[in-house]
């Protein structure tokens, strides 16, 4: 990837699947289950910079709200998430769709 001073991206986000959650939905027949487990899917904004990538929460109107910011150690980190297509922040992680990355 070149080193442009931003790159714009799109893309979703799903939760991190931990295995005593898991088995705590199992156990409890899924009346108990993680907060973030249940959230309705969304598009998201990524804007990636040389210190990190702005998130940001698009609903069907194009409105855009700021979810968070994931800061990064190198320009070469943002490189290889921009290659990978995935990185991930706090309790979810984040894909890219390559196709519109610009």
């Amino acid at each position: 990837m070149e080193d442009k001073p931003y790159v714009r991206a799109q893309g979703y986000r799903v939760p991190k699947v931990e295995v005593k959650d898991l088995i705590l939905s199992i156990v409890t027949l899924g009346f108990k289950r993680p907060g973030h487990t249940e959230e309705e899917a969304k598009t998201y904004s990524y804007t990636f910079e040389d210190e990190g990538v702005q998130i940001s929460e698009v609903d069907l109107e194009g409105n855009t709200k700021t979810v968070t910011f994931k800061s990064f150690s190198s320009v070469d980190e943002r490189n290889s998430v921009l290659s990978k297509g995935k990185f991930q922040e706090g309790a979810y992680i984040y894909y890219l769709d390559k196709e519109t990355i610009s």
